[in-house]
């Protein structure tokens, strides 16, 4: 139970950092300013190297992508156990 654990929350910090540098999808751009992440911000570009780091933006991505996996994992678990 523990490495499931660990596993969802790898992935969970993978898919994070991922969407956050789709564009279109996590990346935006607000009147000259870029903004990183989804569902939530985790950061914000400002130019001339100014940026800031949200990091309840990145607590918020965590937790939301590890209940999705934690649910999916539920799901994908009682269907197997289903089909045999």
């Amino acid at each position: 139970m523990m490495n499931s654990k660990k596993s969802l929350f790898i992935l969970s910090l993978l898919v994070t950092i991922g969407f956050a540098l789709i564009p279109g999808i996590g990346i935006r751009n607000e009147e000259g300013n870029h903004i990183f992440g989804f569902p939530a911000d985790l950061l914000g570009y400002y130019g001339d190297g100014a940026f800031s780091f949200m990091y309840l933006g990145l607590a918020f991505n965590l937790v939301f992508f590890y209940f999705l996996f934690v649910i999916l994992n539920n799901l994908w678990v009682k269907i197997a156990r289903r089909s045999s």
